[in-house]
């Protein structure tokens, strides 16, 4: 092969578009310009130097594995799987949208929704009648705008209201179209599907399909050994309502098996459920964002936006306060970054007491620390003088670990340690050390450790086990190993098999 053989060429620009995390697609200059730095650092008998000609002699070469794509003066590359993938996404939504509205068997009013919406237990229908009342009503109108569309979209942050929204649908399927009315929910994670079991069966909702999307997908043999997803040859499935959970997770590969696995032709509405400004998925392109553009220029009326926070108003009446949510919403909705807007008085009053740190609200306390060798210290004090406040016990120094279990009560996601960082002295390896030299030790030192985790530890699942690929555990209730699901996400505590069961049997 000579030193610029088409085919090596060919291999260079597949070769950075794979080291592309996020975007499905790149300009072929800035593609060139990375490809010809790596090739100077090589000997002069490998190095080449490659130009913008070669795109134009060497197409056909390049175009058995690459999508060349020229917009006005520019080109672009694909790999031709994320090509693929993207169209089979807008084709599968483009023929979905294009269908006529639904017709409803029996109606379903105005009231029926605001019915469905309302939640006879929340504090807010005593404390905040009218704000509450206005709540229902626009999220009502919202189900109501998106019901009969053949493919829509739910939008809108924390706390506004969005699981709340996807019972309500269920049972809008259920009296318009019958009670055997096939309904599919599913979600990107164990976690977020767990999530929305728990609360349809708080709704009284039964008989409802709920998974992960790539459970949905491993029955259909769309979901490879390895994890990879099948381009073809699996059996497609799910009909009537299929509504996606945390949608704005999909990145392209997942979402695209999804629209592959689905028997579009037993679809009656397709309904994707997110807030679009969460942070993008881990994998190439954003979807749900790119879906709720789409939608908006092409059909109006196919969007729910949800803009009532109830979380928040049931804060700021319990007095729990409200500025983690106020804070996340100023970077979410740009009034924090220059954008050219002037940034609101209330805004500007909670930037100015996260700079100063201490209490910012009820739910916001702001610690700054100066070295990072001081970090974890500083946070273990911090997290054990809050840990007394709730139980009411005092720290004895001597067994920290005493006050440790006691504020979990068992129950892992009443304390959590958030960072975005690994390696770094404020990373997640620092900080687990140090909190595990402080709680554990004594256990480390007696029972010793199995891959570095111990009696105790707090752990988290980090891969799916679904139906398709369940693990063994031991059953409780049962007293026996058994097949079970467990989902990426899912937190708990490392016990004494013995310990446990003596527990239980004395509960």
């Amino acid at each position: 092969m000579e030193y610029d053989d088409a085919r090596r060429f060919r291999a260079l620009c597949v070769e950075q578009l794979k080291r592309e995390p996020n975007q499905t697609f790149r300009a072929a200059d800035g593609i060139l310009t990375e490809m010809n730095a790596r090739l100077q650092k090589l000997p002069e008998w490998k190095s080449a130097h490659f130009t913008a000609r070669y795109f134009e002699v060497d197409r056909t070469t390049l175009e058995e594995a690459l999508v060349l794509r020229q917009e006005a003066d520019s080109l672009w590359l694909y790999l031709q799987d994320v090509y693929d993938d993207e169209r089979d996404i807008e084709n599968a939504l483009t023929s979905l949208s294009g269908r006529a509205d639904i017709q409803l068997q029996r109606p379903f009013s105005d009231q029926d929704w605001q019915n469905e919406i309302l939640d006879k237990k929340s504090p807010l229908l005593a404390k905040a009648r009218e704000h509450y009342t206005q709540a229902v009503i626009s999220q009502a109108e919202a189900c109501e705008t998106i019901f009969r569309r053949p493919l829509s979209a739910v939008t809108g942050a924390a706390g506004t209201g969005k699981t709340t929204v996807i019972c309500a649908i269920i049972r809008a399927v259920r009296q318009t179209e019958g009670d055997g009315a096939p309904i599919t929910v599913m979600a990107p994670t164990g976690k977020a599907s767990d999530r929305v079991r728990a609360k349809l069966h708080e709704r009284g909702i039964e008989r409802v399909e709920t998974s992960t999307v790539h459970s949905f997908l491993a029955k259909g043999v769309w979901l490879n050994e390895n994890l990879t997803f099948g381009r073809s040859g699996g059996k497609r499935a799910g009909n009537g309502t299929i509504i996606v959970d945390e949608a704005s997770i999909l990145d392209l590969a997942l979402m695209a098996s999804l629209v592959r696995s689905i028997d579009w032709r037993q679809v009656r509405r397709f309904i994707l459920v997110g807030d679009p400004n969460q942070l993008p998925p881990i994998g190439r392109g954003r979807v749900f964002a790119g879906t709720i553009i789409w939608l908006d220029g092409r059909k109006k009326g196919s969007i729910a936006r949800l803009d009532q926070n109830r979380r928040q108003m049931e804060n700021a009446i319990a007095g729990n306060g409200t500025a983690i949510l106020d804070l996340a919403e100023l970077f979410v909705g740009g009034t924090a970054r220059d954008d050219g807007k002037a940034t609101s008085p209330q805004a500007e009053a909670l930037l100015s007491a996260v700079h100063k740190g201490g209490e910012v609200d009820a739910d916001l306390r702001i610690v700054y620390w100066d070295e990072p060798a001081t970090l974890s210290d500083r946070l273990i004090r911090e997290i054990e003088s809050e840990m007394s406040v709730h139980t009411g016990k005092p720290l004895d120094v001597t067994k920290p670990y005493e006050l440790w279990r006691s504020a979990f009560e068992w129950k892992p996601e009443n304390y959590q340690v958030l960072t975005p960082h690994r390696a770094e002295p404020h990373g997640v390896e620092a900080l687990n050390e140090a909190i595990r030299n402080r709680v554990a030790r004594g256990v480390m030192n007696w029972f010793g450790t199995v891959d570095g985790i111990t009696l105790f530890d707090k752990v988290i699942q980090y891969r799916n086990r679904p139906k398709s690929n369940p693990i063994w555990a031991y059953n409780f209730d049962t007293r026996k190993s058994e097949r079970a699901e467990i989902f990426d996400g899912e937190i708990g505590f490392v016990q004494n098999m013995a310990l446990t069961l003596k527990r239980a049997v004395t509960e």
